[in-house]
């Protein structure tokens, strides 16, 4: 299952970093939306300009693909990390510094 955590996630960062969801959400906050909304909506909507605001919406089209690119970078390296840590190994004592051995 851990495979599809990049995947997600980097799919999440391309949505966070879209102009015209973000332009179309931002319509909506400033003028109001056609349907009724509630606070939980409100502040759903809030939350979600907030996201889309440390995604970097604000800088150009090539800073944020170099954004979504990093973060998949991030995340598949992440990913590998902690496939890799589940599995305890072993190492001789003495390859650790004198003042660790006595732990």
């Amino acid at each position: 299952m851990l495979w599809k955590l990049p995947f997600i996630s980097g799919f999440l960062c391309r949505l966070n970093t879209n102009q015209e969801l973000y332009c179309a959400l931002r319509a909506v906050v400033d003028a109001g939306d056609k349907f009724p909304t509630s606070l939980v909506d409100q502040h759903v909507a809030q939350l979600f300009l907030f996201d889309f605001e440390q995604s970097g919406i604000h800088l150009s089209e090539k800073e944020r693909k170099r954004v979504v690119a990093l973060n998949d970078s991030i995340l598949h390296l992440g990913q590998r990390f902690i496939a890799g840590a589940v599995a305890p190994r072993a190492i001789p004592k003495d390859s650790l510094p004198s003042n660790l051995r006595q732990l």
